[in-house]
C-alpha cells in the first residue's frame, strides 16, 4: 500500500468536502474516506502523539486562540427513515474559552444557548489528546484539518459498535475562528456542526 498516496488523497477529499459543506448537507451521503479506503475504513488506529515541531505549531496557534470568544453555532442533522431523511437545522449562540495544556491538548469549552428551545448546555471540543485517534492532514499557525475515528457502544472493544468519524477543519486569525465538523456513522453522514467566533 502506498501510504503517502492514501494520505494525500484523503487530504484532497477533505478539502473538497469542506468547500461543499458550507453550501449544502446531503443526507445519507457517503464519507469521502470510505470511498477511498473501502474495508480499511473501519480500522481504527491508535492515538498518535504530536511531534515536537507539531507541538510548537500548536503553541503558536494558541497565541491567536487564547482567551474568550463569542459567536454562533449551526447544527445540522438528518432525521427519518432510510431513503426519506430530511435535514433538521438548529441555530445557537455560544461563548467559548480556549485552553492548551502541557501535553499539547487543545480544548474549546463551549457555553451554548439555544434560545428557541430555552435551554443551555456545555460542550467540549478536544484536539491532539493522547487518547483520541487523530490523523492530522494539515497543521499550521492559522489552523488545522484532521480526521478522527472511534467506536461507540457497549461492544466497542469487540468491533460490534458503530464507527464514528469526524472530519474537522479549524481556521484561526487574530479576530475570528471558524470550526467545521462533519460527522459520519458507519461511513454515512450523521451531522454537521459549524461554529463562527469573534472576539
Amino acid at each position: 500500500m502506498n501510504t503517502n498516496f492514501t494520505f494525500q488523497t484523503i487530504f484532497a477529499f477533505s478539502l473538497v468536502l469542506f468547500s461543499q459543506s458550507s453550501l449544502a448537507v446531503v443526507c445519507e451521503s457517503e464519507s469521502p474516506n470510505l470511498k477511498i479506503e473501502g474495508d480499511r475504513y473501519f480500522e481504527v488506529e491508535e492515538a498518535r502523539q504530536l511531534s515536537r515541531s507539531g507541538k510548537k505549531t500548536v503553541k503558536s496557534m494558541f497565541k491567536l486562540l487564547k482567551g474568550n470568544w463569542k459567536g454562533d453555532k449551526t447544527y445540522t442533522q438528518c432525521i427519518g427513515a432510510a431513503g426519506e431523511q430530511k435535514k433538521e437545522i438548529s441555530k445557537e449562540t455560544v461563548e467559548v474559552e480556549t485552553q492548551l495544556d502541557s501535553s499539547g491538548q487543545l480544548t474549546f469549552t463551549l457555553d451554548v444557548l439555544n434560545q428557541r428551545e430555552g435551554i443551555t448546555y456545555n460542550e467540549r471540543l478536544e484536539y491532539f489528546s493522547y487518547n483520541i485517534p487523530l490523523m492530522v492532514n494539515k497543521l499550521a499557525v492559522n489552523g488545522f484539518t484532521a480526521v478522527s475515528k472511534r467506536r461507540r457502544g457497549p461492544g466497542a472493544s469487540r468491533g460490534l459498535s458503530v464507527l464514528f468519524e469526524e472530519i474537522t477543519e479549524v481556521k484561526v486569525s487574530k479576530t475570528s475562528v471558524s470550526i467545521n465538523i462533519v460527522a459520519y456513522l458507519n461511513g454515512y453522514f450523521s451531522e454537521h456542526t459549524k461554529i463562527q467566533l469573534r472576539r
